[in-house]
């Protein structure tokens, strides 16, 4: 694996983390009832404050967080193939979180929807990106 991918792979990593976060308190500055279910839940493992809407808010927020890093794995590799990486090691980390360790703290649905979520929004962010041929450019400076 070329450096080049293995820095967009660990970028896509550092991207979901940050975004993830940044994403989570923008929610939690506009809508303050989703902060204080979120407080609760990351003390206490309590999920119970979290409404329906906060729960598919979360989905966007997951989505979201997954098409900006898998784009920017993709981007920063020129290649689709780090993105692909990254979705599945994010997937399987999600997996793991919600299949396993929070299985009886979060509702069983949101458990088996969240890993498929992150996993394919990675997958579909690395496919927005579009590798660009150096023939193809040549072609049109040309012109």
């Amino acid at each position: 694996m070329k450096v080049r991918s293995i820095a967009a792979v660990v970028a896509g990593m550092a991207a979901w983390q940050a975004m993830f976060m940044v994403l989570g308190i923008c929610c939690g500055i506009v809508w303050p009832e989703y902060a204080a279910a979120a407080r609760t839940f990351f003390d206490t493992s309590d999920f119970s404050q979290f409404t329906i809407p906060m729960m598919l808010t979360n989905f966007v927020v997951f989505a979201l967080t997954g098409a900006g890093c898998g784009w920017l794995a993709a981007r920063i590799a020129g290649s689709r193939k780090p993105a692909m990486l990254l979705a599945g090691l994010i997937f399987a980390y999600a997996a793991f979180q919600h299949f396993y360790l929070e299985w009886g703290n979060l509702p069983d649905w949101y458990n088996l929807v969240v890993p498929w979520i992150i996993g394919g929004s990675i997958v579909l962010g690395g496919r927005l990106h579009r590798h660009r041929h150096p023939s193809i450019h040549a072609h049109f400076k040309k012109s």
